[in-house]
């Protein structure tokens, strides 16, 4: 049984992102994108051939045998490493010091964030059974109430037997791997799946035992209303 559904006003995220406290400078970014200061217009003199376009490629007795550039292809300038040629880069926005909002948002306190108000900001609602709790007679709440008590009882104690179960299984596998660690045969060591069925099997009741805890609960809360 489900005691709550998630919120479809907040598609359960518990709230929504503040709009009223972006900075209106970066546009809540938190950089500003300026002009960069190692290039001219996203180019750098090629420092291989120091802006000439041409290197020595083989030298002379008399003269130097020039070629093209390999690093330009002779454009005497590249790409600025820096802003990839775009001549521009980020820089933290002064305005808001890279926190992208400003800290004194009346609306959000400068946390960026606002709870929905129809679930509290806890992205879930009761459900349409918790809900319909409150419409049931008590003799019906308390028949629905100790039902699941003794189901709870139940899987306790099967926790509690699992639980046993689970220590000797992990026993047994120690003991058995410590014997292949003796004999050196570790190659052929095949741990048996029972400490990872017990595993599951104790999660899937600890499960249980979450949900019918919250059920009770809820069946609980509407008594006391009563």
């Amino acid at each position: 049984m489900s005691v709550y559904d998630s919120c479809s006003t907040c598609n359960g995220r518990g709230g929504f992102d503040c709009t009223n406290c972006l900075c209106s400078r970066c546009g809540g970014r938190g950089v500003l994108l300026v002009e960069c200061t190692r290039c001219e217009s996203g180019n750098i003199v090629c420092a291989r051939c120091e802006g000439r376009g041409d290197v020595v490629v083989k030298k002379g007795l008399f003269s130097d045998k020039y070629g093209t550039c390999p690093t330009c292809n002779g454009m005497r300038r590249i790409k600025c490493g820096t802003c990839k040629g775009s001549a521009q880069v980020e820089s933290t926005c002064s305005a808001c010091q890279g926190r992208k909002r400003n800290s004194s948002c009346t609306t959000c306190n400068g946390t960026g964030r606002t709870n929905c108000q129809t679930c509290s900001g806890s992205g879930r609602v009761p459900s349409a059974w918790s809900r319909s709790l409150s419409e049931l007679p008590v003799e019906r709440l308390r028949f629905e109430y100790e039902k699941r008590q003794r189901k709870l009882t139940t899987l306790q104690v099967k926790i509690s037997g699992l639980n046993s179960e689970y220590e000797r299984a992990v026993a047994a596998q120690e003991e058995e791997y410590q014997r292949h660690v003796r004999n050196r045969s570790l190659s052929s060591y095949d741990p048996p799946g029972t400490v990872d069925y017990l595993i599951r099997e104790l999660m899937g009741a600890e499960g249980e035992v979450g949900s019918l805890e919250a059920e009770l609960s809820m069946i609980d809360r509407a008594l006391n209303g009563k």
